[in-house]
């Protein structure tokens, strides 16, 4: 009878081992016996490497937002709109680096109901203060989505761009502010009639002066309803026109915008101003009296109508009657509650010029 000899398997590993060590010193000095026996030793610290040099290149991506630094102060007057649109796929998410987000925490536990899905809610609100980017969604395309589309995302990414870290998170906790601060900030904001105020009197210096402007639209007491509420940045130039930036949530991103937008000049501006005007139609909440900066009308608001929507489609290119929410799911149902709304702005900063170093003894400008 013929009998089979059977190894156990920690047999056969110890003969498998025995026979690896047997091998000719050749075979064991070759490149591939090198490879396996030491390929650890490169693979490792290789992905360290790897490692190490991306994370260098993000930090010194955003060196300019560091130590209170204005990256637009490393450009000239003409190259902002050069370098923005260049980057127009990351600029939003690249500037608001800094701004307060959702801890991983509350994102985690984030409950999005039914009422939430029905009316086009997002549970993603842009962290803490409404600045942080939205997720990446493929329905909008790689490159919108990339580009990001929140409005207040844009509106801090722009300021922050043209007047610091700080200055564009200085809205964020009004309660913080000290009773000056406050009242410093509230003489450069106010209404449409301020705005022009403001406005004329920056034109009149020569060079006009180089304001950012922050702007919001929305409704007097439905706005969670009607769901209208827009901001975006109004930045003026030393020549005296203007560059008019926003994205709009869901529709499309700064750099999409910027293909179609160009630097207007004071009667383009004041023209979208008396558009704003005919938008902004206030109802006072405790008689329903509509409103016009103080100015009681005999008519009342009648909800959101074809002109409403024109209005809205030309200052902002996205019609608020057929626009899906933001959760792709429910068209806009909030025609009946709009009863009226307001526009208000803020003067962020004067930009700053590009810093030209002088000669040695001098002072640089």
């Amino acid at each position: 009878k013929k009998h089979v000899l059977r190894v156990s398997p920690a047999m056969q590993s110890r003969a498998n081992v025995f026979q690896r060590n047997r091998q000719p010193a050749a075979a064991r000095w070759s490149i591939g016996g090198l490879w396996y026996q030491y390929k650890w030793w490169v693979i490792v610290p290789a992905i360290l490497i790897i490692w190490a040099s991306m994370a260098a290149n993000v930090e010194s991506m955003h060196d300019d937002l560091k130590d209170g630094h204005v990256p637009a102060s490393d450009r000239g007057p003409d190259e902002h709109w050069g370098y923005i649109w260049e980057r127009k796929d990351k600029f939003v998410r690249e500037y608001t680096r800094n701004a307060a987000v959702d801890s991983v925490t509350t994102k985690l536990f984030r409950v999005e109901t039914l009422e939430d899905v029905e009316r086009g809610y997002s549970v993603d609100a842009g962290g803490k203060f409404g600045h942080e980017p939205e997720q990446f969604d493929g329905r909008l395309g790689l490159d919108t989505s990339q580009g990001a589309t929140r409005c207040s995302s844009t509106n801090y990414a722009v300021t922050a761009y043209f007047c610091g870290d700080a200055v564009a998170a200085d809205w964020d906790d009004v309660d913080a502010l000290s009773d000056a601060s406050y009242l410093r900030k509230a003489t450069l904001s106010g209404g449409l009639d301020k705005f022009e105020q403001i406005l004329d009197v920056a034109l009149a210096e020569d060079p006009p002066l180089r304001f950012v402007y922050r702007f919001s639209f929305g409704g007097w007491e439905t706005a969670d309803e009607a769901r209208v509420d827009h901001v975006w940045m109004v930045v003026s130039r030393p020549d005296g026109s203007f560059w008019w930036l926003q994205s709009y949530i869901g529709q499309y991103s700064l750099g999409h915008w910027m293909e179609k937008s160009t630097p207007m000049n004071e009667g383009e501006l004041r023209r979208r101003i008396g558009l704003l005007r005919e938008l902004e139609l206030e109802v006072q909440p405790d008689t329903g009296v509509p409103v016009w900066d103080g100015v009681s009308r005999e008519h009342k608001a009648k909800g959101w109508t074809k002109v409403q929507d024109d209005l809205y489609y030309e200052l902002f290119d996205v019609r608020i009657s057929t626009a899906k929410r933001e959760s792709f799911l429910t068209p806009w149902g909030g025609a009946k509650l709009w009863k009226g709304g307001s526009a208000h702005f803020n003067v962020a900063c004067e930009w700053p010029l590009k810093r030209v170093q002088a000669p040695e003894g001098g002072e640089s400008v």
